[in-house]
This record gives structure tokens, C-alpha cells and sequence, in this order.
């Protein structure tokens, strides 16, 4: 399952929100689901942040941002107008994005703005709202949105009493990161850091300081923190630290620390004895619907919670684990501290007469982190993904219209294009029929039937599949092409161009004239003129990953792969102590490096038989003659034992070296999922990669930082003991099946 996940939100961000976005989305991935999200292209002062890393979330999504018109903060006073205006336009290029959308099975927001929007485009996907607040359009909404996540209980019954059907909603807290807090520093360490006297009981608050947060009731309260308590207050913008520091008066105890990175806002939870949960009943957010991601991270780092008394705390935390007050009261806010000092004493007592933690401070940390324990991120995305597929209606297939495709080969015997057969085989099954007009054809049989001869042969092409073949010369073509149109033009409703951007560029406005829905599918890191003028004419460009196609447009869609699984399979016979790489002989392989690694493996296991299978050819003079350089490089190592320069394979049997094969090896860093990779998974075969693009799947070693001991040892371990990898298959088959990207492509066309 493909889930499109829409946010007018600028990323990175300091707000807890973006954490919350990357979080979820990293949750789904893990639960199984492909994730794609789409976020504005805003003015940002964290633009040079790279958005993963800001985080710290691993790169197992793309990120998309959609075009739109910022004024915020250019006009002194007009920021509401400015927002007004952004949001709008980010809404346009919602709707301007429809078929890259329509090649996801789900489409995810937190804004019920935006979902207003995708339920009303054609074809619109089921569409689930992750609701943080309550909103005036949710009735409006309700009926017409497949699925709610509410935040919390109170958001449910606010979704009951707007008119939502309570089958349609799933209650998912937010989560924390068991991870970030496996080894935070001890408290004695944590305070050195920070300087904080190791004797003073601190209490800490981590989070921003907007009213309803509940600082502003409690900071009256500030100036008469007694001697040996201290409180930090960490995050807050600077208006909003200032507007609070009026209302504390002269508070000699309590530091305002600002805003600080994830780090350090877990060291100040490891150096503190308590924290503070200061939610407001004077505002619905806070008193029912928030579930504040601080509550969720106070627990795991073993805190006890001093904790204002409203039912959106109470959905969390009971006496076992919190010191409750009267909300919004700072009397009682002090005397809550009171008695958490009080019991932290006690035990501190115990822990120095004891020379060690007292039972009752681990008892209250373990607790905290029990009751934590169901609300970790990745429990939270099982979840939501559970309900999703159950929400999820299996529509009814129906045969839908037909596609001319123009492409380069219909041919078994093309080494490059040998696989787009597989294409249209799986096109055929799902339109009516496919007009075929290409460069370069083999046999033919029937009414348009393809068949190939030799020792590759396959079924033929199914009867409503027609393949017509073009002249030679590029003005024979143009014209052919048209007066093709014009024959089929009752029979097609689309128009596929197959990495040819110059006939999209030449012919695009011609078919879009003719009432055709136009989509080119270029894999390539070039951005020729042609791919620039093709990008106005067409309603699309679809792309295997974001990295394949480098112009940036609003009109790309990135479809994935699409691995023939039933084909590329593994058999029963046993693995062989061989290494293989599948593609290209050209230096943006790097094959070199693969040299590198044979050597690195026969120096750890000199006595470990292996060989090297370099499969592919040299097309450009520039690639034969890198080519000989490697033979060379080979030759003067003493490698020709071990390593073999292969030639081209093609059908059966590159599907059989997949199967016999140890590992795949790949040392390429172009940054595009090579279909090779994924079609070695699917075989079963594991594999070590350079690039952390292939980090998203099981059975893959990757390497960024070279041939190190780990990478050495994986492949070490795989030769002495070559077995399939089911898991690596599995997992291709969900993400990057054949069915799944044609699924896509006919959507995008047709729908």
C-alpha cells in the first residue's frame, strides 16, 4: 500500500509538528506501507538542513514540495492575508498534482483544509484526516472522508458529536522514539553538562509556550519557588519566553533556556527529577484533544510527571506515575512540587545511605517507562496502517479505455528494453487495448500478437495488443506518429511516451489538442532541453525515484519500479560462492571499487574460493575504454581468477544468475534504485550497496562510508553460507512488484 501523505507545512521546522509528520511517516514505512510526502516549498531559515537528518529519521521516504506563493513576513501586518494567499496556492498545486497522486492507494493529511480538497478530485483515493484540534469543516467532512485518526478520546467524541460515524475513526496517541532514550546520559553526567547542582531538585518543562500550553498560569507562581528547587523551562520562541518572564516577576530559581536541539533537550530530561505537564482547562485543545508528544518522551526518559488535572493528561497518566494539581492554579502548582521534593528527598536519602538507587525511585522510573511503552512510533504506525487496509474498499476492477505507447523496442533480444514486454503483458490485462508504435520490433504474429524466437521466448503479446512499427528518420516518424493518432484516436484515451522526451516535446501539445492525456517516463540524470520542453506540453512525468529525474516541476511522479516477481523468483538449487553485478559498464558504476572489495575479501579469507561476475556492456567509447582500464586494473592485481568480465545476459538466463549468486554488489552512488537490485531481491539474493537509496529494503548491506569490517564481513559470511533471503523477496514483492507499478501507470493515465 501507497500512502500520499499532504502537509502545508514548511520542513524542517522547530515546531513539534514536523517532528510528529516525520515520525508518523516513518512509523508507516516500518509497518509495511511506501510513503510519500508532499509539503510546501516555503522561505525556510532551516533550509540548509537536510530534512532527514534534522530529524534524525532514516531516509526510507521521499519528500516532495509543491510550489507556493510566501509572503509571510514580508509585509509588516499582513501575515494573515499572507497565509490566506499560501494556502491557496498550496491547494492549487494540490490539484495541479492529481496524477502524481493518483498513483498512491491512499491519501493522508492532518489538515482538514486539504482534505477538503482531495475528496473533491476526480478519482480521489480514500482519503484519511489525522486530526490534531477541532475544526469548523470536520461535519462537512465527515461523510465524505474514508477514515479519522484522532488524537485522542476527546478527539473521538468530538468526532462523534460532528456527525462522524464512529467506525470510521481509530484513536492513535503520539509517540515517542524508544531509541533516543536507550542510553541518555546518567543524571549525574547530564548535570555537569548543564551545570546544574547535583544536591537541587530540578523539575523541567520541554516545549513551546503558547497559552493554552499552561506556563502562563503557573509563572505567577515562579518568584516564590523555594531554595534547592530549581525549574527549566526549555523551548519557547523569544516573544513568548519574554511574555512569560513579565508574569514570573523576580524568579532567581527558574532558568528559561530557549529553544534547543533534540540532544539537548533529552540531556535536560536525563539531568532532571521531575517534569512538568502544565496543559490549561481554559482552552479545549489543551484540556481535551492534545496529546502532547513532551508527555509520551517525560515517561521514557522515567520521569515522574507533575501534571495539571485535565482529561486529555488523564487518558495517559494516573497517580502511579504523576502529581496531579488544579489546572491553571499556581498555588496548587507549587504544592505539587512540594510534595514531589518531598518524596524525591526520601529517596535521594535512601539512594546515599544505600550507596545506591532506593527501590522506591526505580520503582517510578520502571513504571513510567511500562506505562510509555504501548505509545513507541512504530506501534503507533502498525496501527494506523491495520486500519488503513481494513478501511480500505477493494474496488471493482474494471477494463478501462486504451493507451498508445510510443517507445524505443519491442524486442526480447534489446538488452536494455527486453523487460517492457513484461510491461505490456500486464498493461494488456487492465485497458481494453495497447497501440504499440516503436523504433525496433521483432516477429510479429496475428493481429498484432508479438512473438519472440530463440532461446528466450515467452508467450506472446495478448491479442489486444497491437505493435506498429515506425520508419527510420526522425521527420518519417513525427508524421507516422500522427497519422497513427488519427487512426486510433476512438480506441485511446492516453498517450505513454517511454523515454523519448523529444517526441513528448515535439508532439505533446498534437495529443493534448486531440483530447489524449499525455504522460513521458524518463529514468535519467540529464535534463536535456527536450525533457524542458516536453515538461509544458505534458500532464505528466513519471519516474522510477525522485533522484532519476532531476528537472523539478510539479508535474513528476515518482512511480517506483516494477520487478516481474513471478518471474525473477528463486529455485531450489543450490547457491554458488559468487559475487555478481548486473549493469552498465560505465565509471558512474564505479566498478573499481568492486575490485577494491575482492581484494578486501581475499585478504580477510584467503582460503575462501569466491568469484566476481561482472554482468553488462560498454556502450559509449568513453565506456569501452573505461572497460579495458578495468581489465587492466584487473590483470595487474592478479585477479583474473577471481574476477570475470561476462558480456550482456538476458532473460533466463540473468534470472539464473540471480538465483546461483551468493550477494549482489554494487558500488554506484548516482542516487537512483537501480531495477537490477531490486530484481536480485526478488530472486532471493542479497545484496551490499554503496548508496543509502537502498536502505528501505530488507536484505540490503549498505555501506556509505566504504568496504569497511562490516561490509567485508557481510559479504565473507554470504559466500561461506550462500542462502535465499525469503524476507528480501517478501519485501520486493510488496514494494516494487510489476502489478504495483502498472496498478499506478494505468491510473495516472486513465484516471
Amino acid at each position: 500500500m501507497r500512502i500520499a501523505y499532504l502537509e502545508n507545512a514548511r520542513l524542517p521546522t522547530e515546531k513539534a509538528h514536523g517532528y510528529q509528520i516525520m515520525k508518523t511517516c516513518e512509523a508507516l514505512v516500518q509497518a509495511g506501507a511506501e510513503v510519500q510526502l508532499f509539503v510546501a516549498d516555503r522561505r525556510n531559515p532551516l533550509a540548509s538542513h537536510d530534512v532527514f537528518e534534522y530529524y534524525g529519521v532514516p531516509k526510507l521516504f521521499d519528500v516532495f514540495r509543491f510550489p507556493v506563493l510566501d509572503a509571510m513576513d514580508v509585509i509588516p501586518g499582513a501575515n494573515a492575508f499572507a497565509y490566506a494567499l499560501e494556502r491557496r496556492s498550496f491547494l492549487r498545486s494540490v490539484r495541479r498534482a492529481r496524477l502524481a497522486l493518483l498513483a498512491s492507494d491512499v491519501w493522508y493529511t492532518r489538515d482538514p483544509v486539504v482534505a477538503e480538497t482531495l475528496v473533491s478530485l476526480q478519482h480521489a483515493r480514500p482519503v484519511f484526516v489525522e486530526l490534531h484540534n477541532a475544526d469548523d469543516r470536520v461535519a462537512a467532512l465527515a461523510s465524505r472522508v474514508t477514515g479519522w485518526i484522532a488524537i485522542s478520546e476527546g478527539l473521538k467524541r468530538y468526532l462523534i458529536e460532528q456527525g462522524v460515524a464512529e467506525e470510521k475513526i481509530t484513536v492513535a496517541h503520539d509517540g515517542f522514539d524508544p531509541d533516543a532514550f536507550a542510553e541518555l546520559p546518567s543524571k549525574e553526567d547530564a548535570r555537569r553538562t548543564l551545570g546544574i547542582d547535583s544536591n537541587v531538585f530540578l523539575a523541567a518543562y520541554a516545549g513551546h509556550l503558547y497559552p493554552w500550553k499552561g506556563v502562563d498560569a503557573i509563572a505567577p507562581a515562579f518568584s516564590r519557588v523555594p531554595e534547592g528547587v530549581e525549574i527549566a523551562i526549555v523551548g519557547g520562541y523569544p516573544n513568548d519566553i519574554r511574555r512569560v518572564e513579565e508574569k514570573s516577576g523576580n524568579a532567581p530559581h527558574v532558568k528559561f533556556v530557549g529553544h534547543q536541539s533534540r540532544k539537548d533537550v533529552l540531556t535536560w530530561l536525563a539531568a532532571a527529577d521531575a517534569a512538568i505537564l502544565p496543559t490549561s482547562a481554559q482552552f479545549e485543545i489543551g484540556k481535551s484533544y492534545t496529546s502532547p508528544l513532551k508527555l509520551f518522551e517525560y515517561l521514557a526518559a522515567g520521569l515522574p510527571v507533575i501534571a495539571s488535572d485535565v482529561p486529555s493528561a488523564r487518558e495517559i497518566l494516573d497517580d502511579s506515575v504523576a502529581t496531579f494539581f488544579k489546572p491553571d492554579d499556581a498555588e496548587d502548582f507549587l504544592r505539587a512540587v512540594g510534595e514531589q521534593r518531598a518524596e524525591s528527598r526520601e529517596q535521594r536519602a535512601k539512594s546515599k545511605e544505600q550507596r545506591a538507587e532506593s527501590r522506591e525511585q526505580r520503582a517510578v522510573a520502571e513504571m513510567a517507562k511500562q506505562k510509555v511503552k504501548p505509545y513507541a512510533w512504530k506501534e503507533r504506525g502498525k496501527g494506523i496502517v491495520e486500519r488503513l487496509e481494513s478501511r480500505i474498499k477493494n474496488q471493482e476492477s474494471r477494463r478501462k479505455k486504451g493507451i498508445l505507447i510510443v517507445t524505443q523496442a519491442v524486442d526480447e533480444a534489446d538488452t536494455n528494453l527486453s523487460f517492457f514486454l513484461d510491461w505490456l503483458r500486464e498493461l494488456a490485462s487492465r485497458v481494453s487495448v495497447v497501440h504499440v508504435a516503436a523504433w525496433k520490433t521483432g516477429e510479429h504474429r496475428g493481429s498484432g500478437a508479438y512473438r519472440v524466437s530463440g532461446a528466450h521466448n515467452h508467450a506472446p503479446l495478448p491479442g489486444n495488443v497491437y505493435v506498429h512499427a515506425m520508419p527510420k528518420g526522425k521527420l518519417k516518424r513525427i508524421i507516422a506518429l500522427k497519422k497513427l493518432t488519427f487512426s486510433v484516436r476512438e480506441d485511446v484515451d492516453a498517450v505513454f511516451v517511454h523515454m523519448l522526451a523529444p517526441v513528448a516535446a515535439t508532439l505533446g501539445l498534437f495529443w493534448r489538442l486531440m483530447g489524449k492525456r499525455v504522460v513521458l517516463w524518463y529514468t535519467h540524470g540529464s535534463v536535456p532541453l527536450s525533457l524542458r520542453v516536453a515538461n509544458v506540453f505534458v500532464n505528466g512525468i513519471c519516474t522510477a525515484t525522485s533522484p532519476s529525474m532531476n528537472l523539478k516541476t510539479i508535474k513528476k511522479i515518482v512511480t517506483g519500479h516494477g520487478i516481474d516477481t513471478d518471474r525473477f523468483r528463486p529455485s531450489d538449487a543450490p547457491r554458488l560462492a559468487e559475487l555478481v553485478t548486473v549493469g552498465r559498464i560505465t565509471p558512474r558504476k564505479r566498478l573499481e571499487s568492486l575490485i577494491d572489495l575482492v581484494e578486501a575479501v581475499r585478504k580477510a579469507q584467503p582460503s575462501l574460493p569466491f568469484r566476481l561476475r561482472i554482468v553488462g556492456e560498454a556502450y559509449l567509447d568513453s565506456d569501452r575504454a573505461y572497460a579495458e582500464t578495468l581489465a587492466t586494473e584487473v590483470a595487474r592485481r592478479g585477479l583474473r581468477d577471481i574476477v570475470s568480465f561476462d558480456g550482456a545476459k538476458l532473460g533466463d538466463e540473468l534470472i539464473e544468475l540471480y538465483r546461483r549468486s551468493a550477494a549482489f554488489v554494487t558500488a554506484s552512488e548516482t542516487g537512483s534504485l537501480d531495477k537490477a537490485v531490486l530484481e536480485s531481491l526478488s530472486c532471493g539474493t542479497p545484496v551490499l550497496a554503496a548508496s543509502r537509496v537502498f536502505a528501505g529494503f530488507d536484505g540490503v548491506h549498505v555501506a556509505p562510508s566504504g568496504w569497511d569490517e562490516d561490509a567485508v564481513a557481510f559479504v565473507v559470511s554470504r559466500l561461506a553460507h550462500p542462502t535465499t533471503d525469503e524476507q528480501a523477496r517478501a519485501d520486493v514483492a510488496r514494494k516494487a512488484s510489476l502489478k504495483t507499478l502498472i496498478s499506478r501507470l494505468v491510473s495516472i493515465l486513465l484516471d
